[in-house]
């Protein structure tokens, strides 16, 4: 018994030391595992690096849903022999735009907009290779089928504002819907997002999600505030249109002015959708989860009174769509050409034939400059944002003249002294008809109250700050050409007053008299006036546009203002309202 026992347990100490001689192995195996990869990532970041730039980039002024101002981002060579750099579209912008690249060595050269998506969330820069003196010019490749769940990535660019940060994370999601930024501003749509735990912040916008190969995997976009979940764009669109302006060609971008959701079976099945043609698609694509469906139609679109939200795609050109790429694809080869659709409406599938619209055709490309404000046709961007019509006179920034109107940024011009105003090109028609010193009556309407139009008018004279121009981008760059849209220069009224025809002496009013007998407010209110003046633009320090103040007349050729210590003035009387 006792040798029995001591057998049992030599052979349990034999199986104890087998097993752990197996566990150190195998914790060996995984440190050595862990360092290769560790090893891996260290050499993948330092090549990356060589291609990552910041980038400061500065809007001169108000265009579409951005604002005038100033912004740092990330950006990343693509290719080093044409210097094309490619970051987010709302980096780049919509408008004019000024920028300037910073390498790791820290040199410095300027960048010019190539392109800018009218959709997608990607645009793309270009910088003259001969500028870059010392730095080891370097490109990464773009690898829009390596991005899986459960890859290990890296995001590296200028976080926080930083000069280089490196943020890691795992994709966890590679079907996210597109983030929405809010109601007034860019936002992307009809594409997945990837998403991950990759805690990404603002000057991030631009950077590169890499894979442990160094292969750019998708593109950072955004994030959520308060939570860690980062969100990257997938570069399906973005390879194809470098690889057109590699080849010196126009990228096509087609649109039907709809918004597309991807909506699961279950969903699908309460639209009508058959069982059969679920499992046709089912058999066709075993790891397939939905189909796209109708969500939003653009009023005056090639889709409106045609296509209604919750039908569900079926097929274009007897071809069967169920991902974004796919349908972008037929769109994108067969821009202004008709396409024939199949759709299942409440069960019902239908043939419908469309007209495929160009994105860039609605897409703006020039603005109106008129007593310091800027009126753009309005974007497909915001006329999806507010189901409204694309082409409308959209006031971006309302500046002096406007604002003096109280017309508030973001409006839409429908008529200025009651002539409609459906257009940019009628807009300046109108305005050309009327003397620049004149009163401009003008009717609005704010897309938050679509239903309401306001009228309100402009003082005399409120023009004669601000030269009125026209300015166009470029056929086929991204520069801006500004010009007068008068033959000859404005000359402009300086408002002198009138002349008064001189009437008998009247003897003067006892309230002008201090020595009146009194309360305060009977000796002083009658000496009290209200002045609201405004400043076309800040000067000397001076920043606030309006004021309104109180003045106490002290003779009968000027006042003084008391309210504000640093502007007092001394203005006629006829001045005072």
């Amino acid at each position: 018994m006792h040798r029995l026992t001591a057998l049992k347990g030599s052979r349990l100490a034999v199986c104890s030391a087998a097993g752990s001689l197996l566990l150190y192995r195998q914790v060996y195996a995984d440190s050595a595992r862990l360092r290769s990869d560790s090893d891996r990532w260290e050499d993948t970041t330092k090549l990356t690096l060589g291609a990552v730039v910041s980038l400061r980039m500065a809007t001169p002024c108000s265009f579409d849903t951005f604002h005038a101002g100033n912004g740092r981002a990330t950006g990343f060579v693509v290719d080093m022999e044409r210097g094309l750099i490619l970051t987010n579209r709302h980096v780049v912008g919509a408008g004019p735009i000024e920028g300037e690249a910073i390498f790791q060595n820290n040199e410095v050269v300027p960048v010019t907009p190539v392109y800018s998506d009218p959709v997608h969330d990607f645009g793309i820069l270009s910088f003259d290779p001969s500028l870059v003196k010392y730095h080891k010019l370097s490109q990464l490749e773009l690898c829009p089928d390596a991005a899986e769940i459960g890859t290990e990535i890296r995001v590296i660019g200028s976080d926080a504002g930083e000069k280089i940060s490196v943020n890691t994370g795992i994709l966890a999601d590679l079907e996210r819907e597109a983030p929405r930024y809010g109601m007034n501003t860019y936002n992307d749509f009809n594409t997945f997002y990837f998403k991950a735990a990759s805690s990404t912040t603002g000057g991030s916008s631009g950077s590169p999600v890499i894979d442990v190969n160094g292969s750019v995997v998708a593109l950072n976009a955004g994030g959520k505030v308060g939570t860690a979940a980062g969100f990257y764009l997938p570069l399906n669109s973005v390879e194809r249109a470098i690889r057109l302006i590699q080849q010196d060609k126009p990228v096509s971008r087609g649109t039907l002015q709809t918004v597309w959701h991807h909506v699961p079976f279950e969903e699908l099945r309460r639209l009508g959708l058959a069982e059969q043609m679920e499992q046709q698609i089912r058999a066709q694509n075993g790891s397939e989860t939905g189909m796209l469906a109708v969500s939003e139609v653009v009023p005056g679109g090639p889709a409106d009174g045609v296509l209604q939200p919750g039908d569900v795609l079926l097929e274009i050109l007897g071809q069967s769509v169920t991902r974004f790429d796919r349908i972008e694809e037929w769109l994108d080869s067969n821009v202004g050409s008709s396409i024939n659709i199949r759709v299942c409406r409440a069960g019902q599938e239908m043939e419908l034939e469309l007209t495929v619209d160009d994105l860039h055709r609605i897409s703006p490309s020039e603005f109106l400059s008129f007593g310091g404000a800027v009126v753009n046709p309005l974007s497909y961007q915001q006329a999806r944002n507010r189901s409204l019509q694309v082409g409308a006179p959209y006031v971006a920034h309302s500046g002096f003249l406007l604002r003096q109107a109280a017309v508030p940024d973001g409006s839409i011009i429908t008529a200025i002294n009651y002539k409609r105003t459906p257009d940019l090109a009628t807009l300046r028609e109108v305005l050309e008809q009327f003397d620049p010193n004149a009163d401009l009556v003008i009717t609005y309407m704010h897309p938050s109250n679509r239903h309401t139009e306001r009228t309100t008018s402009t003082p005399k004279g409120a023009r004669m700050w601000f030269e009125d121009a026209v300015y166009r981008r470029k056929l086929g760059a991204r520069a801006w050409m500004g010009q007068s849209w008068h033959a000859e220069p404005l000359q402009f009224n300086p408002g002198e007053p009138d002349a008064v025809e001189e009437e008998p002496a009247q003897p003067k009013a006892v309230q002008h008299k201090l020595e009146v007998q009194g309360s305060v407010e009977e000796r002083v209110g009658p000496s009290l006036v209200t002045v609201d003046f405004g400043r076309p633009f800040p000067i000397d320090g001076l920043t606030r546009c309006w004021l309104t103040n109180q003045c106490c007349w002290l003779t009968d050729q000027c006042c003084w203002l008391t309210a504000v210590s640093y502007t007092h003035l001394t203005l006629p009387t006829k001045r005072i309202v």
